[in-house]
């Protein structure tokens, strides 16, 4: 049975629930939900989540989900398919980039040719390699691990959380503050949790999680070993956060979604371009979601407007 962008949607939600409250690792969370939005079968996002506790009802073992249930609903909307966040994980060529402009808030047009969108990511990207900042390089700036039974009160809740350039502001400056480094693998802002996956100093790449949320403050993971000799990771000071939320009010407005609302923002290394890069991911009630992607500084290369099917 083919799944929806409804189904889609709460496999992600899930997911990033369990990551916050330590049933997943962040290598696992993120393996996990790039899966979730390329699902095509409602057995492929079932997988994803049947050993998690908080798993969608409809996903645990012995429960099979109704389509037709869903297609009764109120709103016709709800069966909109969520083409972008698609297209950007399994590549079936309705990616729109966009072009390098001088306006921070010009989302692409699709009537650009292919041509110039490929010449327009391959500036941005070969723009930003020096974002990059790999782990062997600054792995004497940083503080080593310690079990995360001995870190509870070590990074304040910063509450009231919520996701404004100010309380972002506060979260890089207690990072780099607490941490005596600027340096992250990720970063993850969402409306009520935050999270973020640290470098730590050793013979071999180690990081640890770190996440918020409403009611259960801060906690940190066990340090973790990375496979490889190194490690891609970017330096905070590098984000440009006036120009993160002139995107994400670009997003709320420009990607196609009524009455958007953020969904998350995400902060990491891109293996694919080989830099660091934002995401931002809007969504409103109906389940249409739109998906905007920048270099740190700010620069829209890439964007997947909600599209009807």
């Amino acid at each position: 049975m083919r799944a929806r962008d409804v189904d889609r949607n709460d496999v992600v939600e899930a997911l990033e629930a369990a990551f916050v409250d330590g049933q997943l690792t962040a290598d696992e969370r993120e393996e996990r939900v790039a899966a979730a939005l390329g699902a095509v079968e409602l057995d492929d996002l079932r997988v994803l989540v049947k050993d998690l506790q908080n798993a969608p009802e409809r996903f645990r073992p012995g429960v099979v989900a109704s389509v037709r249930a869903a297609a009764t609903a109120t709103s016709p909307r709800r069966n909109a398919v969520i083409v972008a966040a698609v297209a950007g994980i399994v590549g079936i060529g309705l990616v729109i980039n966009a072009i390098v402009s001088d306006d921070p808030l010009r989302v692409p047009d699709s009537s650009i040719s292919a041509d110039a969108d490929a010449e327009a990511e391959a500036q941005a990207v070969s723009d930003s390699a020096s974002f990059v900042v790999m782990w062997s390089d600054v792995k004497n700036e940083l503080t080593s691990g310690q079990p995360a039974n001995q870190r509870e009160g070590e990074v304040p809740s910063l509450e009231p959380w919520e996701v404004t350039a100010e309380r972002v502001r506060d979260l890089l400056e207690v990072i780099h503050n607490q941490f005596d480094a600027p340096y992250l693998t990720e970063l993850g802002l969402r409306p009520d949790y935050f999270s973020f996956t640290r470098p730590l100093k050793g013979t071999q790449p180690r990081t640890e999680d770190w996440s918020y949320s409403k009611g259960s403050g801060v906690r940190a993971s066990d340090p973790e070993i990375e496979s490889g000799r190194d490690l891609a990771l970017f330096d905070t000071r590098d984000i440009d956060v006036d120009a993160l939320f002139r995107n994400l009010d670009a997003a709320l407005t420009n990607l196609n979604v009524e009455d958007a609302k953020l969904s998350w923002i995400d902060v990491k290394y891109d293996s694919s371009t080989e830099i660091p890069v934002i995401n931002i991911w809007v969504t409103n009630r109906f389940e249409e979601s739109g998906w905007m992607e920048t270099t740190l500084d700010g620069l829209i290369y890439k964007s997947w407007p909600y599209t009807e099917s």
